[in-house]
């Protein structure tokens, strides 16, 4: 480009020239045709672009006035218009708690549920133009069936965007990347992938038509329909066929769904456990949506101090991974401004309740001994036999529920065994790799468990045969059994599949109870495999014994002494546990280590006191490895002489330019209504604006009267604010326009004299 420029052939710049080019008419009309010219438009089915002329009652939300008087009468309720026109920023979620966060637009792509909803009442009474600030994609498939024209633009005026509405300049612009179907899209696609496989709009896509996208309803009943459904409906993988695809290798959609443990292992995993418990604490959890209002109040109460904008991060960090859903209730709003300072609701999912569920039995688990539930082979012995004897009868007049009763009883029974089973002997094998046991607690623990072995495998082996032979003759008849326990009625998902019922009600379930008490082709039983880790229970517990009669006269562990010492903190005192800690722990004396000195001259002696001896320059071997050898000289003190200097210059600078900014607000005094004013003013302007309304602390009622200064060594200036229905400040700078509604805001250089006594008073 700056050789198509000609810049490498004069570099030399002609400063009267330049003066004379930069900013000059033909470039600022040539900049604006630009701007009119990248305007995308996206649908327009009903061809009302251009806009003619003439006089048209027109709604807008997010144009200027002076631009939307270009398209007719500007009306402020949507009932009234012949043409709605609004204009919207691509969604994304503020978020400040990472490193430069704050700084760029990320999260979510969908814009919040209501929203289109709120659209679709606008367009209810007239045509509706909608227009995307797309800086970054988005999901723009719940605005298409309200919009009847869609444009996306990246970063044009009012007044550039009018032209395009107009047909000043034809607009041509193209996509610059793929726009996404949904989130469920983005998050199934590999990341390292560029583009999505089947876009809404694919990238360089301009002046689309239906033939473009998906057809949509376009009637009023059918938009709320539509988007109800888009809010409500996810694409679902079933769990066996995800499995078998992923061939040892973790597919988009694997990790997505183990993403929804991202929160329980975070550094905030402590708040966002207490959110989740708020869902899922009571059945009314379950039903209910909740704001991020709500939840706040909810955590204060349990002490947790978190403000709103941070709760309503977590809320969509969960959103995101799939815990929780952005409710799909309509909310009441009369603009688009408006609803945007309602946040969105919130409610679980299925997901999210699994996924919490897992986590506070994880929680609530104790590392101690768990017996094996095998008082639950008899009733599982009981209950097979009743099903044998229920399909010998007549299986075709059982009642559903009874046999779909009979059979999730077996298969819960069966599950608590086999769980029971599991933890018994990870927890066995926990302490018999102990080398930290003493002798006592070893023969305790022998005996104990030897009887309880015997025990446990005596119940095995005396129901196994038994259980295999009601289960080889029910094996025929699994099928029958499951199709008239599903005979009482099934419920439907709303894609049309059915739902998922309890373990044992599909013929696929009966696999795992064959393979434990029968076994498969090239698998032993697992319940004969109890009884093998049984006997290598009992060699680990020989080995054991070995090892602590060979180490009778030799220590074995210090287990046992921190234990005791542990025992003696517990029941000391204060006092007394302070000298425990000394006696135990402290270093003696408190005098420098013993090392080689590397600075010239005399060493510092050892008996000198480290309270008043000069800072030692410790090797990084000694402080990283305990390495004493010397490895050279140490490193000479960094001077950070010149940095101070620097950083002084900086604020004394940064100084300069704020009293200049208060002298320059400080010839504005007076009632603001409109001022132009530098960006360094600006930026005074706004902290000022900023610490009125912290200092007032709650929205401003009707006679509140919100209040900030600021002092320089040349300045004061007061800044009072209050609520005014109807009044307006408009700020410029040459950063832009700045645009404060129904506030009255005044500058003075002099304080109020009742600030003036309360101060002189404190």
């Amino acid at each position: 480009m700056k050789l198509r420029l000609g810049l490498f052939d004069d570099p030399s710049v002609d400063e009267h020239e330049s003066e004379r080019l930069v900013g000059s008419e033909e470039f600022r009309r040539a900049g604006l045709e630009a701007q009119v010219a990248l305007v995308t438009v996206l649908p327009d089915d009903e061809g009302l672009l251009p806009l003619g002329p003439g006089r048209r009652r027109v709604y807008a939300e997010g144009p200027a006035p002076e631009q939307v008087a270009r398209l007719g009468e500007h009306v402020a309720r949507p009932e009234e218009p012949y043409l709605a026109v609004v204009r919207l920023q691509a969604p994304f979620e503020p978020r400040s708690d990472l490193f430069l966060e704050a700084w760029f637009h990320q999260g979510s792509l969908d814009f919040p549920p209501g929203l289109p909803v709120w659209l679709g009442r606008i367009a209810e009474h007239c045509p509706l133009v909608v227009d995307v600030h797309l800086d970054r994609p988005a999901v723009l498939t719940p605005l298409l069936p309200v919009a009847s024209v869609l444009t996306a633009t990246y970063g044009t005026s009012d007044e550039a965007f009018v032209d395009a509405l107009t047909g000043v300049v034809t607009p041509r612009g193209r996509l610059p990347f793929d726009l996404p179907r949904s989130m469920d899209d983005v998050r199934v696609h590999p990341e390292d992938q560029p583009g999505l496989d089947e876009p809404m709009f694919p990238a360089a896509t301009a002046r689309a038509t239906t033939d473009d996208r998906v057809h949509l309803p376009r009637t009023s009943q059918h938009r709320r329909r539509a988007a109800r459904t888009r809010a409500t409906t996810t694409r679902a993988v079933p769990l066996r066929r995800m499995w078998a695809m992923s061939d040892g290798v973790l597919q988009p959609a694997e990790r997505l769904t183990l993403g929804a443990l991202r929160y329980a292992a975070n550094d905030e995993a402590g708040t966002y456990l207490a959110i989740m418990r708020l869902f899922t604490a009571g059945i009314s959890g379950f039903l209910s949506d909740q704001s991020a209002d709500e939840i706040t109040d909810r955590l204060r109460e349990q002490g947790f101090e978190l403000d709103r904008d941070t709760v309503d991060q977590r809320l969509s960090y969960l959103v995101e991974h799939g815990n929780l859903a952005r409710s799909p209730r309509e909310a009441e709003a009369r603009s688009v401004r408006e609803y945007l300072r309602n946040r969105s609701r919130y409610q679980l999912t299925p997901r999210g309740e699994l996924v919490q569920r897992q986590v506070e039995e994880l929680l609530t688990r104790s590392d101690g001994a768990r017996e094996v539930s095998s008082e639950m082979l008899p009733g599982m012995l009981a209950g097979l036999t009743g099903l044998n004897r229920l399909c010998e009868q007549a299986l075709d007049r059982a009642d559903p529920t009874d046999v779909a009763t009979q059979v999730s009883t077996l298969f819960a029974q069966f599950e608590v065994l086999v769980t029971s089973t599991r933890q018994f002997y990870s927890y066995l094998a926990q302490v018999l790799t102990r080398f930290d046991l003493g002798r006592d607690e070893f023969v305790l623990f022998k005996g104990a468990l030897i009887d309880y072995l015997q025990r446990f495998v005596d119940e095995i082996s005396r129901h196994l045969p038994q259980m295999a032979d009601q289960l080889v003759a029910l094996e025929p008849n699994v099928v029958p059994l499951c199709e008239r326990a599903a005979s009482g009625g099934r419920l439907v998902a709303l894609d049309g599949s059915q739902a998922q019922r309890a373990p044992g009600l599909e013929p696929d379930d009966w696999r795992s109870l064959h393979t434990w008490f029968l076994g498969s082709p090239g698998r032993r039983a697992d319940a004969d495999n109890v009884r093998r880790l049984a006997t290598d229970a009992l060699r680990a517990l020989l080995t054991n014994l070995r090892r602590i009669a060979a180490g009778a006269d030799r220590h074995q562990s210090r287990y046992g002494d921190l234990v005791r010492l542990a025992g003696w903190f517990d029941e000391a005192p204060d006092d007394r546990a302070h000298e425990l800690w000394a006696a135990a722990f402290g270093l003696y004396g408190g005098r420098h280590l013993s090392y080689s000195a590397e600075t010239e001259g005399d060493p510092v002696p050892s008996t000198r006191s480290w309270w008043d001896a000069p800072a030692a320059e410790v090797p990084v071997g000694l402080r990283l490895r305990g390495d004493r050898q010397a490895g050279g000289r140490a490193a000479a003190r960094a001077d950070y002489t010149a940095a101070k200097r620097t950083r002084l210059a900086e604020r004394a600078l940064q100084e300069a330019c704020l009293r200049a900014a208060a002298a320059e607000l400080a010839a504005h005094a007076g009632p603001l209504s409109e001022l132009r004013v530098s960006d360094e003013a600006r930026s005074a302007f706004l902290d000022l604006y900023a610490a009125a309304l912290t200092r007032a602390g709650r929205p401003l009622g009707p006679t509140d009267t919100a209040r900030a200064e600021l002092r320089t060594s040349a300045t004061s200036l007061f800044l009072d604010l209050r609520r005014e229905p109807g009044a307006a400040v408009r700020l410029r700078s040459p950063a832009g326009t700045l645009v404060l509604r129904d506030l009255a805001i005044e500058l003075r250089t002099t304080e109020p004299a009742e600030e003036q006594a309360r101060r002189v008073e404190a």
